[in-house]
């Protein structure tokens, strides 16, 4: 099985073609932009699904014995916040209740929140890295 998993960081629509050279099996795009605003037909029947309710509608998929959850989720624990009905720490719980965790935090021993290498560089850039940590 060919799994794919990029960050095309926008213009989906006018990288699709480079995608779907790739012949994957099962692609996971991050940072797409909203296939509601273009007039391409092919892009807009690509659908985009929010984390929480994902997991709120597909937990006993996830519980399945070849089960993964593979992406940019775009969050972290210090970004927990009390006025939302959810936050990151509450997807972190929800997985592991699934027997899913954070291949980082597992490979690095590192908690949530609490990462010492940088995973995202701001504009790209390798000499801007950014490592959020909880005070």
């Amino acid at each position: 099985m060919r799994i794919i998993s990029w960050n095309c960081n926008g213009a989906l629509q006018k990288k699709l073609h480079k995608l779907k050279a790739l012949n994957a099996d099962l692609c996971i795009i991050q940072e797409c932009e909203d296939p509601l605003r273009f007039i391409s037909e092919e892009y807009q029947s690509w659908a985009k699904n929010h984390l929480w309710m994902f997991l709120q509608k597909h937990e006993q998929f996830l519980t399945a014995e070849h089960s993964a959850l593979i992406g940019d989720l775009n969050s972290n624990a210090c970004w927990d916040v009390w006025d939302r009905w959810w936050n990151h720490s509450d997807v972190v719980r929800q997985l592991q209740r699934v027997g899913l965790a954070s291949l980082y935090h597992h490979v690095n021993g590192e908690a949530q929140g609490a990462e010492s290498k940088a995973t995202f560089y701001l504009y790209r850039k390798r000499e801007k890295p950014l490592i959020v940590n909880l005070p």
